[in-house]
């Protein structure tokens, strides 16, 4: 199988910022070192976490409903590395910690090895294996309220 995506990007010089539109609709994104700091738009950095990471609560999101685990709602903290400086700069870490609501708190470990397979499994995550360390961090389980 193979899926298409495609974008269309606008990048305006003089104000270092961008436009992405998708049939979905617009987003405006930024240099990642903007001139304004009050500039709220996001870089490509963030914009790559943020794929990365949606890729991923998908995935558990799957994994957690074939193996009948309990959840209502599923909250992932998404943390990029760039090192390098102006250099060579490159990502070197990203880290998802997660919060599963309505789970099964006797079942932690089931939870585990999801949230680690979904990590292995995520489509846009395989994109940075083996160039970037991929770490699942903290899962925390909050119980049916």
């Amino acid at each position: 199988m193979e899926i298409h995506c495609s974008v269309d990007l606008e990048w305006n010089t003089s104000e270092s910022a961008g436009r992405i539109k998708m049939p979905a609709g617009t987003i405006a994104y930024a240099d990642s070192e903007p001139a304004d700091p009050r500039r709220r738009d996001p870089s490509p950095e963030t914009l790559l976490v943020a794929a990365i990471s949606s890729s991923y609560t998908i995935t558990l999101s799957n994994l957690l409903q074939e193996s009948r685990l309990p959840r209502t709602r599923i909250a992932v903290r998404a943390d990029g590395a760039i090192a390098g400086g102006h250099e060579r700069p490159q990502f070197t870490r990203l880290r998802v910690s997660l919060t599963i609501h309505g789970a099964d708190v006797l079942r932690r470990d089931a939870y585990e090895k999801a949230a680690v397979t979904a990590r292995d499994e995520c489509p846009i995550g395989w994109s940075i294996r083996g160039n970037v360390a991929y770490i699942v961090g903290e899962v925390a389980l909050l119980r049916p309220t």
